[in-house]
């Protein structure tokens, strides 16, 4: 049926000029160009129930069927859950069987006879990560790590909190013996604070996708996809944003930058608080107060989004069935949540990094 609907680009009517200098720095544009993509009017902002009830006051219905649509979605995300890939164990095993049966074949190999402390250590990490629900992520490593020494690639030792388990070690994906160094197997999981294992592996750089393609092939290419990652707008990209697209002399948005902080953590509001020469400045040039405002409200905006430099995630159902995904130039296939929001949603990283100091 008839429905209505509202095409928004902003929350409020008031962002409208703060959305044109937006899509000015977009199209690399500035205000004063004449034949600049804009909007013609100041409308698109989130109309409330009354508003768009007296915009459409010919046809009251188009509005309340506006609830039929509502009514129809329905999703649920089940977040928390673990999603490893399913394995193939052999006849006889189930996964934490198997895990168990590979770290036991492998004793007298690493330590020349079953010592009393390599077992109790042995048996006490496969209990956590049976408890934890991990077996998977174990066995998931190890068959990769397999699989690149077996074509002869120069695979990185292992190292951060993978080094302090044993049961890395058995199973080949770090070659440092935690005990004969006194490494402590929770740093990497721990029962009382349960987060994901994290194996920074390190591949030559020329064949990291190499191993990236086996993982496609054994679980399947719907299962398996890169992460992005988005890359935000700091105080001074967004400052010399707005200065060019408001004209401001590119030597003047300088002197102004300097006055900014720097690193991932630095924002606009910290600094108006901290340095009383930038609050003396905007308050004596109304050019540098203009560009300070809608800077803020342009600071902390994505800029542009990229592929994780080694995240790699493989589910036990096509991905699409857990997290979007999207394709681009490259045809690297990503999932379109960065990685906190993948964790939550039940996905475990893993970590392939390509090195060409390796």
């Amino acid at each position: 049926p008839l429905l209505a609907t509202n095409d928004i680009h902003y929350v409020r009517q008031e962002d409208a000029r703060l959305h044109d200098v937006l899509l000015c720095i977009q199209t690399d544009s500035t205000l004063n160009d004449s034949n600049r993509m804009r909007f013609d009017t100041q409308e698109f902002y989130l109309k409330s129930q009354q508003e768009m009830e007296k915009l459409f006051s010919d046809f009251p219905e188009a509005i309340s069927n506006s609830l039929e649509i509502a009514d129809r979605c329905n999703l649920e995300l089940e977040l928390g859950i673990l999603n490893l890939p399913k394995l193939d164990v052999p006849e006889g095993f189930d996964p934490e069987g198997y895990l168990r049966h590979l770290c036991d074949g492998n004793i007298e190999n690493r330590y020349g006879s079953r010592p009393a402390e390599v077992v109790q250590r042995l048996d006490y990490e496969l209990s956590v990560i049976a408890q934890t629900g991990y077996t998977g992520y174990f066995l998931t490593v190890a068959d990769f790590i397999r699989e690149a020494k077996g074509r002869g690639m120069l695979v990185g030792p292992g190292r951060g909190s993978a080094t302090g388990s044993v049961v890395s070690y058995l199973l080949g994906i770090t070659d440092i013996d935690p005990l004969a160094y006194h490494l402590i197997f929770e740093r990497m999981l721990n029962p009382e604070r349960v987060s994901p294992p994290d194996i920074d592996l390190d591949f030559p750089d020329d064949r990291r996708e190499d191993i990236i393609d086996y993982v496609r092939n054994k679980y399947g290419a719907d299962h398996v996809a890169q992460v992005i990652t988005f890359s935000r707008m700091g105080p001074r990209a967004s400052v010399r944003d707005v200065g060019r697209v408001l004209g401001v002399a590119p030597d003047k948005t300088n002197e102004l930058c300097k006055l900014l902080p720097g690193g991932p953590k630095a924002n606009l509001t910290t600094a108006l608080e901290e340095s009383s020469e930038l609050a003396q400045l905007i308050r004596s040039d109304d050019e540098i107060e203009q560009v300070i405002a809608y800077a803020r409200g342009v600071e902390g905006l994505v800029r542009h989004v990229s592929v994780h430099a080694a995240a790699v995630v493989i589910s036990d159902r096509p991905l699409t069935d857990v997290v979007p995904l999207c394709g681009g130039s490259s045809g690297v296939v990503t999932t379109q949540y960065s990685m906190d929001d993948v964790t939550a949603c039940g996905l475990v990283k893993m970590d392939f990094l390509g090195l060409k100091t390796l």
